[in-house]
């Protein structure tokens, strides 16, 4: 689409005027509303549309169909007010109540949202999984996830939505550390988050800078392809490797955090081994040679080592010790098993992918 096309095209949304029609061999001259508008006049249409650009975009996403999903535990002191500061911006707002007992899910009921119950906690991944699997089968647009507990602003989701209606992105997530004022995120969660974006972006990963940001934004083919099966938070890096697989196009814009006041219900260690086991099953299932590569250097390593001790003794005291000599025997014989392991599964993940690639 041309720069004219562009202009007029916002004009079509912004003053609810018939659809244009543009001369295909000179577009010189296009008409709109049976006038004729030339070349010389689009600065000042430009101008018009840059001034009512707020107007048009709030048009344009009122073209789309646009749900919330809050995944919650126990987050009845919040979940009213957030309800409330959500409804503007949104068609549909869903709380996903993973098994609280403090009466969210009857706070969310009378807030006006579409309540989905567990009847017990079962993670972060299974509420999101619970979300997505509603809004495949109700004709959303454009799902926006964003916490229950107050830390996301609710104003800032037409940041996430507009990328996805401009047709530049399918994913789009918050990032916090994207022009943001990071002395506002706790030094151990700053620690935590880079950690896990160098631990993502060694094991393969498309590289952001925010992995583990809960507002996010997806598109109609987003919803459509993304298969969540983690039920815990690592399910934020799957949906990372479900963009990957499905070459969906991902984009980060800033959001801002509140952090005073709001509290995980997981504890920063269990939240953080969550996050490595599942970096650790990637660079398995995906670069096996790499990882078994390195745990048979480890073993075959220190299993010399102990060799080295033992012929050394022998030949100072003509006595072998047995001790050391079978801790050599079994680091050596495990550390061979697990570079033959890894040249196995090296293979047939070689070959699992080109039959992906031939579609079978």
């Amino acid at each position: 689409m041309n720069r004219s096309e562009k202009i007029l095209t916002c004009c079509v949304v912004l003053f609810d005027t018939d659809i244009m029609t543009l001369s295909k061999k000179d577009d010189s001259e296009i008409k709109l509303k049976n006038r004729a508008v030339d070349k010389r006049n689009l600065a000042v249409l430009e101008k018009i549309v840059h001034e009512n650009s707020e107007t048009i975009r709030m048009t344009e996403g009122a073209q789309w169909q646009i749900t919330a999903v809050l995944p919650a535990y126990n987050e009845a002191d919040t979940i009213g007010r957030i309800i409330g500061q959500v409804k503007p911006f949104v068609n549909e707002i869903v709380v996903v109540d993973d098994g609280s007992t403090d009466g969210t899910a009857g706070i969310a009921t009378e807030s006006g949202a579409m309540v989905i119950k567990h009847p017990k906690n079962v993670g972060y991944g299974s509420a999101l999984a619970s979300g997505f699997k509603y809004v495949k089968g109700n004709g959303t647009s454009i799902m926006v996830v964003l916490d229950a507990d107050g830390q996301h602003d609710p104003a800032e989701i037409p940041r996430l939505t507009e990328p996805i209606i401009a047709g530049e992105a399918d994913i789009v997530i918050g990032s916090r550390f994207i022009d943001a004022d990071q002395t506002a995120i706790p030094k151990y969660r700053r620690f935590g988050i880079g950690v896990v974006n160098k631990a993502w972006k060694i094991a393969g990963g498309e590289p952001v800078t925010d992995t583990q940001c809960g507002f996010r934004a997806y598109s109609r083919a987003a919803i459509d392809t993304i298969d969540i099966r983690e039920s815990n938070m690592s399910a934020s890096l799957e949906i990372l490797d479900e963009a990957e697989k499905h070459k969906l196009r991902l984009v980060e814009v800033p959001v801002s955090v509140k952090y005073g006041g709001y509290s995980s219900t997981m504890t920063p260690g269990k939240h953080g081994m969550e996050l490595v086991n599942y970096v650790l099953r990637k660079l398995k299932d995906e670069h096996p040679l790499l990882i078994f590569g390195v745990g048979s250097l480890i073993f075959i390593s220190a299993g010399l080592a102990f060799g080295v001790y033992s012929i050394n003794s022998y030949f100072d005291s003509r006595y072998l010790p047995f001790g050391p000599t079978i801790i050599a025997a079994i680091l050596v014989y495990v550390g061979t098993l697990m570079m033959f392991g890894g040249l196995i599964l090296n293979s047939i993940q070689s070959l699992a992918a080109r039959l992906e690639q031939k579609g079978l």
